[in-house]
């Protein structure tokens, strides 16, 4: 009887540590022998290492786990993902289960993204999936851009530098250095020329200031007899359009018939048309007149300095003149 008792002991332990051990392996595997879940499937093209028994999420809370992961029988390019979730979670029909990074060492689990469907899985169902880019590739993503950059910038600095070591030879360092002494001298000059001008200004800043007052009063009375302006302006306009729609054109007219016709007797006179061509042209007639005016002139110079030869008369009866004389004998 005892030994049948320490038989039966012994069986006894062995069969708890047996289905210890078989509650231990798939409570490590993520399966609770003793709790009701319902199970779900994903297919995914890649997993990203997430591994047997990691956590399934939701908000935050882990509500199951992934109890199995193989390849799909017929596509070796896709993976079968295996997953409980407790019992009673209602999952809508448009839920998608997402392999994100769990913490900073990229430990993969998986998310339930709740959709707003009112329709709900059934347990076995297979959820739409999807899988968020790991650490390494939103690195990637953030460092590329800079990567593209840094390598622009190391080109456009080697290019740089080329043209830096082809300008900075000897030549051309002497003709630096002469474009910066040159260009030191400007600024010299230009300095002077500012100290000139600042000393001028302050010479003359009463009559600057007069000048500024005499321009602000100017514009001011411009602004105020702006009504005025325009009443002229207008005034000249139409005494243009009235110039336009007079007979002024029809008078430059007749004024340039009068020249014409002016201009065809000054031109007859020049050919000798006419008496007054005759005369004006005439050489001989100009002779007799110049020898006529010449004896004439003669004639006054003798009477002036003879007057006796030529006029004689007395109070009684006057006297003779020589001529007279002369001719009585």
């Amino acid at each position: 009887m005892n030994k049948f008792n320490a038989e039966f002991k012994i069986g006894l332990t062995a069969l708890i540590a047996v289905l210890l051990l078989i509650w231990g392996v798939n409570f490590l595997r993520g399966n609770n022998l003793f709790s009701n879940a319902d199970q779900y499937v994903s297919v995914y093209n890649n997993i990203d290492g997430m591994e047997v028994s990691s956590p399934v999420r939701l908000n935050g809370l882990t509500v199951g786990s992934v109890t199995d992961i193989y390849f799909h029988p017929q596509d070796m390019n896709k993976i079968i993902v295996k997953f409980t979730v407790n019992d009673g979670l209602r999952i809508p029909n448009n839920t998608i289960a997402r392999i994100y990074n769990a913490d900073i060492m990229g430990t993969k689990a998986l998310q339930l993204v709740l959709g707003n469907n009112g329709i709900f899985f059934l347990p076995g169902d297979t959820l739409s999936s999807e899988v968020e880019d790991g650490l390494k590739d939103e690195v990637n993503k953030q460092v590329l851009p800079l990567k593209n950059k840094a390598e622009d910038l190391i080109s456009s600095i080697d290019s740089v530098m080329t043209v830096i070591t082809t300008v900075l030879d000897k030549d051309a360092r002497n003709s630096l250095t002469n474009s910066l002494l040159s260009l030191n001298r400007t600024f010299n000059t230009m300095e002077l020329a500012m100290v000139r001008l600042d000393s001028v200004i302050y010479k003359n800043d009463v009559r600057v200031s007069n000048i500024l007052l005499n321009v602000e009063s100017i514009t001011t009375n411009l602004h105020n007899n702006n009504e005025l302006i325009s009443n002229v302006l207008t005034n000249i306009e139409s005494l243009t359009d009235s110039l336009a729609k007079s007979q002024i054109k029809s008078t430059i007219n007749n004024v340039d018939s009068a020249l014409y016709v002016f201009n065809k007797i000054l031109a007859k006179i020049d050919n000798g048309d006419g008496s007054i061509g005759m005369l004006l042209n005439d050489k001989g007639l100009y002779e007799n007149l110049e020898n006529s005016s010449k004896e004439l002139e003669l004639l006054i110079a003798d009477m002036k300095s003879r007057p006796k030869r030529y006029v004689s008369f007395s109070l009684i009866g006057g006297t003779k003149t020589v001529k007279e004389k002369t001719n009585k004998k």
